[in-house]
């Protein structure tokens, strides 16, 4: 999230909508609190959801969020997005969790939730090549290839109203540890 907060942070003049799906106990949604987003972590698990809305009230007593966290126990191919759709949705963890034969229902349903002017951020990890999941073993060319024609995440174009794809404006190595050490040289970040 380093990535994108040195070059997004407050650049917006308006309530940002931001999705994490697949969310955990909710630490990147509260990032996005931090920087004034309205920001909404999914999961499947009760004990994800249950875990971060107690650490919602954990940190509500320390400090004041300029956004809103908040927590659903929700399937992502079901979810609703926002009227507009989301500004922006960040994908750490939560692809490389899905068995290959979700991988072109998670790209359309991408699609779908994000805002025409909306960002994708993935974290694409684990680099890898070998057998079983999860996590799953991701590539730069197997995400690209998801989310084409206009090759990996970021800005969705619209024509007609009908989905073009995402026009990628950055994907590099994740380095100088702002990875977990464990994570070192096996993530990319890609907007």
């Amino acid at each position: 999230m380093h990535v994108w907060k040195c070059s997004h942070a407050n650049s917006y003049e308006y309530v940002q909508q931001a999705l994490v799906p697949g969310c955990g106990r909710g630490y990147d949604v509260f990032e996005f609190a931090r920087f004034g987003y309205t920001a909404l972590g999914i999961d499947l698990s009760t004990t994800a959801v249950h875990e971060a809305t107690k650490l919602k009230d954990e940190i509500s007593a320390k400090e004041k969020l300029p956004g809103d966290a908040s927590f659903s126990l929700q399937n992502f191919y079901e979810l609703q997005p926002p009227k507009e759709g989301f500004d922006i949705i960040w994908d750490y963890t939560f692809l490389c969790a899905m068995p290959p034969e979700f991988r072109e229902k998670w790209a359309k349903n991408m699609r779908r939730l994000i805002a025409p002017d909306g960002e994708l951020v993935t974290l694409i990890y684990p680099l890898g090549d070998y057998e079983g999941g999860p996590p799953y073993a991701m590539s730069r060319e197997l995400v690209s290839s998801l989310l084409e024609p206009q090759a990996l995440s970021s800005k969705l174009r619209k024509d007609d109203d009908v989905v073009q794809g995402f026009e990628s404006t950055y994907m590099e190595p994740v380095t100088g540890g702002l990875s977990h050490p464990s994570r070192e040289g096996k993530e990319v970040c890609s907007v």
